[in-house]
């Protein structure tokens, strides 16, 4: 009974613990660092918003705005990506969310906008959540061509503010962003891996090719990097 009674008051503490962590993390967090200035894909361009803070009480995380423009310079929508953990992100909202206008849906704009997304969200992860209605094919259609990983199908907690706009469950898949070459210096330059000036990016190359080659050992042919060319997001 004792041990029983001593659990209880150290879960209560943990609980209470963890609700002033991620206060804390939302509230005092360093600033975001900006999003590279060219950020494309197709007929895609992402122009850079603002960066929304997060608000704990509604268990919101940061998130990066992006209007999406295409090639002859009308903004289409807008596409999100959440920068965080928590039960809101991993459930229910994921870390990409996106809507494209009326007029220009069922053109593959959404699937470009996570394209030209890709980079950036792989300098934070190598691999995101995203999510959808069940019964929201486009989005799931955008997602499966983007290569994600379907995980599995989960209850909208009432509690939740996609349950008061009427979702009761959300369908969660796992995507791994490809990086393009452009973008991938900044990736290493955010983790400090390279200098600004970019001047051990070669030497850093060849160090990376010859790695690769030893580990797929003297007898296998050299295997092509390459992006999966389907789509995706939410």
């Amino acid at each position: 009974m004792a041990n029983r009674k001593f659990f209880r008051q150290f879960n209560c503490q943990c609980h209470r613990a963890l609700i002033f962590y991620f206060h804390n993390m939302f509230s005092t967090a360093e600033p975001l660092p900006n999003p590279p200035e060219s950020l494309s894909f197709g007929r895609v361009r992402l122009q850079f918003a603002r960066i929304v803070p997060g608000d704990a009480s509604r268990g919101f995380v940061p998130y990066y705005h992006f209007r999406i423009i295409v090639a002859e310079g009308m903004d289409v929508g807008h596409i999100n990506f959440r920068v965080g953990e928590n039960e809101h992100v991993r459930l229910c909202a994921g870390h990409v969310g996106y809507e494209i206008i009326g007029p220009f849906r069922s053109h593959g704009l959404a699937l470009q906008a996570c394209r030209a997304l890709a980079p950036f969200v792989r300098s934070f992860y190598k691999s995101v959540t995203l999510t959808s209605d069940p019964d929201n094919s486009a989005s799931i259609r955008t997602i499966e061509q983007l290569g994600a990983r379907f995980m599995d199908e989960v209850a909208v907690p009432s509690h939740d503010p996609h349950y008061q706009r009427g979702s009761r469950s959300k369908k969660r898949y796992q995507w791994t962003p490809c990086a393009n070459n452009v973008l991938l210096k900044y990736e290493r330059r955010m983790r400090g891996l390279i200098p600004p000036c970019g001047t051990a990016t070669k030497t850093a190359g060849r160090r990376l090719r010859g790695l690769n080659q030893k580990l797929r050992g003297p007898s296998s042919a050299p295997a092509p990097v390459s992006c999966n060319r389907a789509a995706s997001a939410r």
